[in-house]
């Protein structure tokens, strides 16, 4: 049976609400737990759940069981988790065996204060702590433009800084931020109206063994006419002051005409060497913008005919996105549509299918309300790369999968499937993948013990459609044997497995199995 419970003006944020999702999905036929944004209400729909009149203030709670009884079992098993989690937030809260804060250059003080919270609520954060003198980070997007601006002044005026709203990346004195990427120190400092471009300078800079001194990100409208470009401004400034930057490199997407003077200016006086990649000025790459530092051979990229064929850009980064659109204009490879569209390309709505060379980019506001952003959950990026792929116009899909500290621990989990399938029907999938190697573990080797449960097994493949046992059981004639054993061999190694940060999740998994006795017994009976 299928049940929706609206629970009116809870909230909690959407990786957290992702996280408990994929717990309780395991204990039921399916699970839908998310704010109740009109993208989430679509999904739910789509999956057959009847839904009331909600708010995106809403928690929406959608069970598919097998009878009523298992409905109340699951909404206490939501409780338990949505308790443990504020538990861990609070403990969270009251550690204080962080590092100190470094200073940026001379006067500036980096303590700042990261704020990840729905957008109508981050005006409120944000100016709270830039009274407290703190600069700030704000990863929420959604937030009015009129509001950022309010943000911006006051900071300018109290010698401070704005990163974002919509800042998914930055690095400073050393510390990651949001997605960004485990890089070496050293005497490079960005500026970047743009993450994804500031995570590929800053990894392709590390690659090159030179490392970068700090990262400011300005979010995507910093350089707009209504902002004026004041936190670029700012963070030229401490770069300017700042004994550890010799160069300074500017990466944004296209500049309004506007605030253009206003950059050129402070570059032209700063005395320190500066390296401008403006998307859309130039048909330069990125790669090729950065050669004089990096000193590389530029790449040189084949000018492709006209195809009979289409062109399919999936891309988590929205200035990969606009890069591989300029590129592909500049190929003159025929008409390109976008959600996200530069001059000469048009706009389109990305859940429908177009006959063009099409380029998504899944972390625009308009993709992101209420969901985590594609860095962290993949899900609605992997179904549409599924759609493209089965589409018979796709000729090449071309993607990114970005690392960093704030981003999936697997990002090709969700991408198993549609990557399956493009194989099977000879589809090319072309993959630019940006970050480290350790890219978030501080240097230490990245491991993950790989075991799975009939569900997962279920997910992922064809083989349980014919089979007599239920992939969702653990105990019971009609138990997976698989399912049984994932659990059993959890429990075995309980120990070994929660010393491990990758496990941490699953570990905690066996701590809701009330039939853990039961499943021991079962265990024995099959391995014997």
């Amino acid at each position: 049976m299928k049940k929706t419970i609206i629970r009116q003006g809870f909230y909690r944020d959407s990786v957290s609400l992702m996280q408990v999702s994929k717990e309780v999905s395991e204990s039921c036929i399916s699970a839908l737990i998310a704010m109740a944004t009109e993208l989430n209400c679509d999904l739910a729909i789509q999956m057959g759940f009847e839904l009331p009149k909600v708010s995106p203030n809403d928690l929406l709670i959608c069970l598919e069981t097998q009878s009523e009884g298992n409905i109340e079992d699951l909404l206490e098993q939501i409780d338990q988790i949505f308790s443990r989690k504020d538990m861990e937030a609070k403990k969270s809260k009251s550690d204080t065996g962080a590092e100190p804060t470094q200073s940026i250059g001379k006067s500036f003080d980096t303590s700042l204060a990261l704020i990840s919270v729905p957008g109508n609520y981050a005006f409120v954060e944000a100016m709270s702590a830039l009274h407290a003198g703190k600069n700030v980070m704000i990863f929420s997007d959604n937030v009015p433009i009129e509001e950022e601006k309010i943000l911006k002044d006051f900071a300018q005026r109290n010698r401070l800084i704005v990163m974002g709203p919509d800042c998914g990346t930055s690095i400073i004195g050393g510390y990651g931020l949001g997605f960004a990427n485990k890089v070496n120190r050293g005497r490079v400092g960005i500026i970047a109206a743009s993450g994804t471009g500031a995570q590929q300078v800053s990894t392709l800079l590390d690659r090159s063994g030179i490392g970068i001194s700090h990262c400011f990100g300005l979010g995507g409208r910093d350089l707009s006419k209504q902002i004026q470009g004041i936190s670029a401004l700012t963070a030229f400034d401490f770069l300017e002051s700042d004994q550890e930057t010799e160069i300074i490199v500017l990466i944004s997407k296209p500049v309004d005409p506007s605030v253009l003077p206003l950059i050129q200016n402070k570059i032209a006086s700063s005395k320190k060497s500066v390296i401008e990649i403006l998307l859309g000025s130039s048909d330069s790459n990125i790669t090729d913008a950065l050669h004089p530092l990096i000193k590389r051979a530029a790449i040189t990229l084949p000018k492709p005919k006209e195809y009979s064929k289409k062109l399919k850009g999936m891309f988590a980064g929205g200035t990969l996105c606009d890069e591989s659109m300029l590129m592909s204009r500049t190929a003159i490879i025929g008409d390109i549509s976008s959600n996200v569209p530069i001059v000469g390309v048009e706009k389109i709505d990305p859940f429908e299918v177009y006959e063009n060379h099409t380029f998504i980019d899944f972390g625009d506001d308009g993709m992101t309300q209420g969901r985590a952003h594609p860095m962290i959950d993949g899900s609605i990026r992997s179904d549409l790369v599924e759609r493209e792929i089965s589409a018979p116009s796709t000729g090449v899909i071309i993607m990114d999968i970005i690392l960093g500290f704030g981003a999936q621990l697997d990002p090709l989990e969700s991408l198993r499937t549609p990557l399956k399938l493009a194989q099977e029907r000879g589809v090319p999938v072309a993959i630019s993948l940006i970050g480290m190697g350790l890219h978030a573990d501080g240097g230490r080797m990245m491991t993950k013990p790989y075991a799975a449960g009939g569900a997962y097994i279920s997910r992922m493949t064809n083989y349980c459609g014919g089979c007599k046992y239920n992939p969702k059981l653990r105990v019971g004639e009609n138990a997976c044997p698989f399912t049984t054993l994932y659990w059993d061999f959890l429990d075995r190694h309980r120990e070994d497995f929660s010393k491990n940060h990758r496990m941490a999740q699953q570990v905690r998994g066996l701590d809701r199995l009330s039939d853990l006795p039961e499943l021991r017994i079962q265990a024995k009976k099959w391995l014997t």
